[in-house]
């Protein structure tokens, strides 16, 4: 059973896959990304407190913030940053997803990118996709999750998004 939806009213399933796939992510992540965020120049960075959008040193990869949110994107600038998400993309199990899916020719991926983050004060609803959209996102943790550190939350079809949350605790 590769995948399983989290609960029968949301649109949103649970996929199983060795984390050993995760490896040359966390390697790219750890090699080109991680030396600038945890650069001291950079602490302001995770705050949250301006948009910013800006290349990173290399050039491979962009960074932009939602907003004024404590969220950053790192996303795929070049076919060859692009190319890691892809390779990770084409090994996982997908095939049952698909099926559940009806695709009707094969899953795509459009776009890689790495969400960083540390402790955010209070939820940020978003859509991703319309309703009905034939489109999903894969989120992934790249590391452990910390506990206490905040994690992924999921509505229900038709929920109101105050008190209507249904959390992704992933260990």
């Amino acid at each position: 059973m590769p995948t399983s939806p989290l609960a029968p009213d949301l649109n949103a399933f649970r996929l199983a896959f060795d984390p050993v796939l995760l490896q040359p992510l966390q390697a790219i992540y750890a090699r080109q990304i991680a030396p600038f965020l945890e650069h001291p120049d950079q602490a302001d960075k995770l705050k949250g407190v301006y948009y910013q959008q800006e290349v990173l040193p290399g050039g491979d990869f962009d960074l932009l913030s939602y907003d004024t949110y404590p969220l950053l994107w790192v996303t795929a600038r070049t076919a060859a940053s692009h190319q890691y998400f892809q390779d990770f993309f084409n090994t996982l199990p997908l095939t049952d997803f698909a099926r559940r899916l009806k695709v009707r020719k094969q899953l795509r991926l459009y776009g890689g990118f790495f969400v960083v983050g540390n402790r955010a004060s209070e939820w940020m609803w978003h859509y991703d996709y319309r309703p009905k959209a034939r489109a999903y996102t894969l989120i992934t943790p790249l590391h452990p999750w910390i506990p206490g550190h905040g994690h992924l939350g999921y509505l229900p079809a038709g929920a109101k998004a105050i008190g209507s949350a249904l959390l992704l605790w992933c260990v």
